[in-house]
């Protein structure tokens, strides 16, 4: 992987705890990034610390769905570190799609993922863009999904938070390219994490969080909006999305059997 272009900045990674985040790290920490890690669960944390080895990495625990707590840790992250080069979202909350279909509706465990997925991303927005565009760049990342291209049966509530991070990210690049603050929105296919664990049903061409991250690595910070993987599972869902509705849903339903 090209790592060189790492060396020596200042990259902040909330959901670093473990699978795709924990991945990244990992990788970032061999190109010789300052890497600050962030998550909830501060074992997790300390766990990734004595894996990565590296005098540069960082915890520094958080709750994005607590204003609060992300307002105190930003105050620690920029009196230490002030410059941040990088900021990397990758913070997720994920319930079994089979508990989740519209006819059975918990709306508490439906705010939980939206609050995690979506207004905690909304939430650090408004800490780290205007110190990009006072520093005058900057590079920001959303892990998003494939399931956020389209309403999926058995996704209600992680589908649509995903599907409103990927809009929210387009609006964003649209609006803060003139600010030369870099957007980008990851759209990952199954990749095996504990999120997926979760999950019983067949995942197709599902991945290990080391080739996500080495996607995800190859474009990162580059001008390119979207990071989609793997190829052979996200492109022809890409494609679906432009079909009309009425060959739309009842194809749908006839490849995941509802």
């Amino acid at each position: 992987m090209e790592l060189s272009r790492f060396t020596g900045k200042n990259i902040w990674i909330i959901g670093a705890g473990d699978g795709i985040g924990l991945a990244l790290t990992k990788a970032l920490a061999e190109g010789g990034a300052n890497l600050i890690l962030s998550g909830r669960n501060q074992q997790r944390l300390k766990d990734a610390l004595k894996i990565i080895e590296q005098p540069a990495t960082n915890a520094l625990p958080l709750d994005v769905t607590d204003v609060q707590s992300v307002a105190d840790a930003w105050e620690k992250l920029t009196k230490k570190w002030g410059v941040i080069d990088y900021f990397i979202y990758n913070a997720g909350e994920y319930e079994p799609m089979e508990s989740f279909r519209m006819t059975q509706v918990s709306a508490e465990k439906a705010n939980k993922i939206v609050d995690v997925n979506l207004k905690g991303f909304i939430t650090c927005l408004g800490f780290i863009i205007p110190q990009f565009i006072e520093q005058g760049s900057g590079n920001i990342s959303v892990t998003a999904s494939v399931f956020g291209y389209f309403g999926m049966p058995k996704s209600f509530a992680y589908g649509a938070s995903k599907a409103a991070l990927i809009n929210l990210a387009e609006t964003m690049r649209l609006e803060l390219s003139q600010k030369n603050i870099n957007v980008q929105v990851i759209n990952p296919g199954f990749v095996k994490t504990r999120m997926t664990d979760k999950i019983s049903a067949d995942m197709p061409f599902i991945i290990s969080p080391e080739e996500a991250a080495e996607n995800i690595i190859k474009k990162l910070g580059k001008n390119v909006f979207e990071i989609h993987f793997p190829a052979k599972f996200s492109w022809p869902l890409k494609l679906m999305r432009l079909l009309r509705y009425e060959i739309f849903f009842p194809l749908v339903r006839m490849i995941t059997k509802v």
